[in-house]
C-alpha cells in the first residue's frame, strides 16, 4: 500500500496521471490535492503551524479536517501501517535484525514518543516554525522518492541503522511523534481488526509484528488505555481550537509596517538625488568605513558605462595623484593594470564604476553602520 501511495504521487508528477483532465494526486504527505479539487493536509503539521502562532489558510484547515475525519473513521494506525513510507525502511531493519540476532543496546519506553510529540509542539511555539516538519525523516523520505534522490537519504539511513543496530522498532514504536499523534485517534477508529480473547493463545506473534509492544492482546487493559488516550486527544483538540480562535482574532499586518522603509510595498520611492555645491564634492557624501566612496553628484548622464565609454575617467584618471579638498578623487593604484607603457592604463576589471560606487542621496540611512573605525 505504501508503494501504491508513492506511485500515485510519482505518476502524477512525472507521468502526468490525470482523471477527467484533473491531476490525480499532487503534492506530498504534508499537503496535497486530490483530483485538483479536494485539499488534503497533515493534521499534525497543521497543529504545529497553529502552535507556532501562524494562521493556516482555509483550504489547509479543510484539508486537515478531511484527513483527520478519514483516519478517525479507519483508525489512526492506518497511516502508520498502510501509508507511511518509513514503514518499509523500519520493517526491513526489523527483518534483518531478527535474522542476524541483534539485541537492543538499551531500553526505552514506548511512551517516549508522546514526549517527543509534546516537544515538537513546544519547539514550534517557541521558534515560530513547524519544528518536526523541518527534520521529519518521513517527509524527507517521501520527497526523496517522489522528487529525486539527494542528501536527505542520510536521515533515512540513520533511522534504518537505529532500528537495525540500536533498538527494535526504535523509530516507529518509541520516537516518532507523528505515529504518537495518530495513535491518539486509534481508539476512536470504527473499523478495526477483530480480536477474540477466548481464541488467543498468547503466543506473542502479534507483538513481534506490531511496533506497539504494549499490545492490548497481551495486556487487556484497553479500557484504561482508551480513556487516557481520549483525554489526551481532547486536550490536543482544545489546544488547536484555542489557537484557531486566537489566529482569527489577530489583526492583519498593514503592508506599510513591513520592511525597513515603513511604506507601502506597492510604492516605489525615488530617493532624492545628492547635489554637490559649487566648490566641488560636499562632505555629506561619506560612505561607511571600509565601503567604496559614494558619488557626490548625479550619474544619470554618465550611464550606461561600458569598456568603450566611461566619462568618469575624465576627472578621476590621475595615476599617482593625491586626494585634495574640493577636487575629484584620483583612482587608487589597484585600479590600474601593470604595463610597460609610460602611463598606467585602467584595468579592465574596474571599468564599470557603478558596480561599487553608488550615487549618494539626501535621505536618512535605513540601517546605520555603527562599526568603529579601527585605530591606526
Amino acid at each position: 500500500m505504501q508503494i501504491a501511495t508513492l506511485l500515485l504521487f510519482f505518476g502524477t508528477l512525472h507521468w502526468g496521471w490525470k482523471i477527467a483532465g484533473r491531476p490525480l494526486l499532487a503534492g506530498n504527505l504534508s499537503a496535497s490535492e486530490l483530483l485538483g479539487a479536494i485539499p488534503l493536509a497533515d493534521p499534525f503539521a497543521v497543529l504545529q503551524i497553529l502552535a507556532s502562532g501562524h494562521r493556516p489558510g482555509r483550504e489547509v484547515l479543510t484539508g486537515a479536517a478531511i484527513v483527520l475525519a478519514v483516519y478517525l473513521l479507519l483508525g489512526g494506525r492506518v497511516f502508520c501501517a498502510w501509508v507511511c513510507p518509513m514503514n518499509i525502511v523500519t520493517d526491513t531493519a526489523t527483518t534483518l535484525r531478527e535474522k542476524v540476532g541483534v539485541r537492543d543496546l538499551f531500553h526505552l519506553s514506548p511512551k517516549a514518543r508522546y514526549w517527543v510529540l509534546a516537544l515538537a509542539l513546544a519547539l514550534s511555539a517557541s521558534t515560530g516554525v513547524a519544528a518536526f516538519e523541518w527534520i521529519s525523516p518521513i517527509g524527507i523520505l517521501h520527497r526523496e522518492l517522489v522528487f529525486g534522490l539527494g542528501l536527505g537519504f542520510i536521515a533515512v539511513l540513520g533511522v534504518f541503522l537505529f532500528d537495525l543496530l540500536v533498538l527494535r522498532h526504535g523509530w516507529c514504536g518509541h520516537l516518532c511523534p507523528l505515529g504518537a499523534f495518530w495513535s491518539l485517534g486509534g481508539p476512536a477508529g470504527q473499523i478495526r481488526v477483530a480480536f477474540d480473547d477466548a481464541s488467543c493463545t498468547r503466543c506473542g506473534d502479534c507483538v513481534k509484528v506490531c511496533p506497539g509492544t504494549d499490545s492490548p492482546r497481551i495486556h487487556p487493559d484497553e479500557g484504561t488505555t482508551m480513556k487516557r488516550l481520549l483525554l489526551t486527544l481532547c486536550l490536543l483538540a482544545g489546544f488547536t481550537a484555542t489557537q484557531i480562535v486566537l489566529a482569527q482574532a489577530a489583526k492583519p499586518i498593514d503592508d506599510a509596517s513591513l520592511g525597513l522603509s515603513k511604506g507601502s510595498v506597492f510604492d516605489v520611492p525615488t530617493p532624492q538625488p545628492f547635489t554637490a555645491d559649487g566648490k566641488g564634492a560636499s562632505g555629506a557624501a561619506k560612505a561607511a568605513y571600509g565601503a567604496p566612496p559614494l558619488v557626490p553628484h548625479a550619474v544619470d548622464d554618465f550611464l550606461p558605462i561600458s569598456s568603450d565609454k566611461n566619462d568618469c575617467v575624465g576627472c578621476h584618471d590621475k595615476p599617482g595623484g593625491k586626494k585634495a579638498k574640493g577636487a575629484p578623487t584620483p583612482m587608487p593604484a589597484l585600479h590600474y593594470a601593470k604595463t610597460a607603457e609610460a602611463k598606467p592604463r585602467l584595468s579592465g576589471d574596474y571599468y564599470n564604476c557603478t558596480l561599487c560606487h553608488a550615487a549618494a542621496a539626501g535621505v536618512k540611512d535605513l540601517v546605520v553602520n555603527k562599526a568603529p573605525k579601527p585605530a591606526r
